[in-house]
């Protein structure tokens, strides 16, 4: 980098207005810092705190019931069948989304959408509702004689739905590349995981096997899963313009992992869910979202 060398003022010398005018001349330039001179590691964040070079959009809102000592929460019971998601909701009942404002976002080719969320969960059940006949999570191993257990591969699943219609966030959808578990799959329901790209699972139950003994295992064990922190996150390239005017967070529940033509799926296990022996609760989490020019 170039280097200004400026005498410094002697003892006795007139000190004037000009003069000192004429001294900080050197140091007034209309191109002063740039790529010859300057490197990167010269400024950090805080130089740039008001020009949100990075992210020039960010949003942040409180979701679900916040209630952090879990005194208080919402709860839903599985239901078999078809259906609309349940929603993360605040202590009235209402469901809590990220809003971006009276024009939303404009987001347009070249850009990308990062969104992140977090949530507190407990599933529960009563009973052994994976050992009821037909369940998809019922498990027989064993040799010399039987054990069933579950299967491992039963859950809830949270996902992101969007508005891209107006701020009065009445027309929710998937996100892109998400589905809502309600498309025909033989005689089931659900969705293929290339459709679960907005998706996080919860396990509604842990079964343990124990003890094996001339090809049979001794015990069973079922454990609750108790409250969770769970998390999810959605990064969005648009190919063509689209303007978001709000995010929000569902779940359905309890699918299981199905495999068939090929394909792996998530489907209702709608013979659990059926026995309205299963149940989750959610209290508070947050919801994020920033858009950023990917080059």
């Amino acid at each position: 980098m170039s280097r200004i060398i400026q005498p410094p003022v002697n003892d006795g010398q007139a000190v004037t207005a000009t003069d000192l005018n004429t001294r900080f001349t050197a140091f007034s330039q209309s191109n002063a810092i740039n790529a010859f001179n300057t490197r990167d590691a010269a400024f950090d964040l805080p130089q740039f705190s008001n020009a949100r070079f990075m992210a020039p959009r960010m949003a942040t809102a409180v979701i679900g019931y916040n209630d952090w000592k879990h005194t208080a929460y919402n709860s839903d019971t599985a239901v078999a069948g078809v259906q609309a998601p349940f929603l993360v909701r605040n202590s009235a009942g209402v469901y809590t989304p990220l809003a971006f404002g009276p024009t939303g976002w404009a987001l347009a080719a070249g850009e990308v959408m990062r969104v992140y969320w977090d949530l507190s969960v407990r599933p529960r059940y009563t009973g052994t509702p994976w050992l009821t006949a037909g369940a998809l999570g019922f498990y027989d191993i064993g040799s010399g004689g039987h054990t069933t257990v579950a299967t491992g591969a039963s859950c809830w699943c949270y996902w992101l739905q969007w508005d891209i219609t107006s701020n009065a966030l009445a027309n929710w959808v998937d996100v892109p590349q998400q589905s809502d578990f309600n498309n025909t799959v033989g005689n089931l329901h659900g969705t293929s995981l290339d459709f679960c790209m907005a998706s996080t699972v919860v396990p509604p139950w842990i079964d343990t096997a124990s003890g094996l003994q001339n090809g049979s295992f001794a015990s069973t064990n079922d454990y609750p899963v108790g409250w969770t922190g769970i998390s999810g996150d959605w990064h969005y390239a648009p190919a063509a313009p689209v303007t978001v005017y709000g995010l929000r967070v569902v779940f359905t529940g309890v699918l299981h992992s199905y495999h068939t033509g090929g394909t792996n799926y998530l489907v209702r296990d709608d013979v659990v869910s059926g026995t309205g022996n299963c149940f989750i609760d959610h209290n508070g989490g947050s919801l994020e979202a920033m858009t950023m020019r990917m080059q």
